[in-house]
């Protein structure tokens, strides 16, 4: 079993965040330590109701991003099979509003 970090590390490493990328899960509640405007990319479940994250991100002014994973519950499996293609879009996107060099 890996070594967790500590609360404090981990309140950190999101208040200094400028993106975060995650697959639909309770981890994803961490975005509430995040500063306003910290891009969020969800890798999330085609549910309907699964959009618990979105009306989070809005209420705390994040700029989400929504990458759908194919299978209902797919956030369930032990292996996950990101769309790449979408992913890397929303990652460029990202980075041409930041106006990075690619």
């Amino acid at each position: 079993v890996g070594r967790r970090p500590a609360l404090r590390s981990l309140l950190s490493l999101f208040r200094a965040a400028s993106a975060v990328v995650g697959i639909h899960g309770a981890g994803l509640g961490n975005i509430l330590f995040c500063q306003a405007g910290t891009h969020l990319v969800e890798l999330a479940v085609p549910q309907p109701h699964s959009h618990y994250f979105a009306h989070m991100a809005a209420a705390l002014d994040l700029e989400y991003w929504f990458v759908p994973l194919g299978n209902r519950n797919a956030h369930l499996q032990r292996n996950v099979r990101v769309p790449e293609k979408e992913l890397l879009g929303v990652v460029g996107e990202i980075r041409n509003e930041w106006s990075l060099p690619r």
